[in-house]
């Protein structure tokens, strides 16, 4: 059992559907309601999860490449900080 386990607090159980029930503790900390998304990133082998913003896909091509662009230096950002 690593660190993080033992430090561990709140916990949820994964159903047959692969689905989890966030806590109310963390929902609250993360200000997640109904109808939220969130993500699951990974940081140095643990899950780290996130209230995720969800942004509407462009339908504009021009946006689209925009958005691309931006997603691309936004993960490599990321992958930089991983890194360190």
């Amino acid at each position: 059992m690593n660190d993080a386990m033992k430090n561990a607090k709140v916990f949820s159980k994964v159903t047959s559907k692969g689905q989890i029930i966030v806590p109310e503790e963390i929902r609250e900390k993360l200000n997640i309601k109904e109808g939220d998304h969130i993500a699951f990133v990974e940081v140095d082998g643990q899950i780290v999860v996130q209230k995720a913003e969800v942004v509407p896909f462009p339908s504009n091509p021009d946006l689209y490449r925009s958005y691309q662009r931006t997603k691309e230096r936004y993960e490599e950002a990321l992958k930089n900080l991983k890194e360190r």
